[in-house]
């Protein structure tokens, strides 16, 4: 004849989870985690921008003059990503720099957009469009 299993009780009683949390150890850890996970900023450039380690995503607009966009160096911002779009104008988004091997790529037209990261050496495209 089978018996059933004996489950141990856990080493804390219901009653007292409720006490944890109002000392506050669960609201610090959550706010701890929240400040280590980095925002993502848009940035809007009309003219010469250089990225910053806290851009994310750099918005062109070209309506008036062409944007240039220059790049850190690689080797200071190893995982930086940065996605770069063309949003308006007619004219160029040139991004300085080399990105896989191509010195200064250029944003033609609108909606043209490049990802790129940094592995410690140098900036490489992990998607473009077109």
């Amino acid at each position: 004849m089978a018996t059933a299993p004996i489950l141990a009780r856990p080493p804390y009683r219901k009653r007292d989870v409720p006490r944890a949390y109002e000392h506050g150890w669960f609201t610090v850890e959550l706010g701890n985690i929240q400040r280590a996970i980095l925002t993502s900023t848009i940035t809007r450039v009309t003219t010469f921008y250089t990225a910053k380690a806290t851009d994310r995503y750099i918005l062109c607009d070209c309506t008036s003059a062409a944007v240039v966009v220059g790049l850190p160096a690689a080797s200071r911002e190893q995982g930086l990503e940065l996605i770069i779009k063309k949003i308006a104008g007619p004219s160029p988004a040139t991004i300085v720099g080399t990105v896989d091997g191509v010195v200064d790529p250029v944003l033609t037209n609108i909606n043209d957009s490049m990802t790129i990261f940094s592995d410690g050496q140098r900036w490489l495209k992990s998607a473009s469009i077109p």
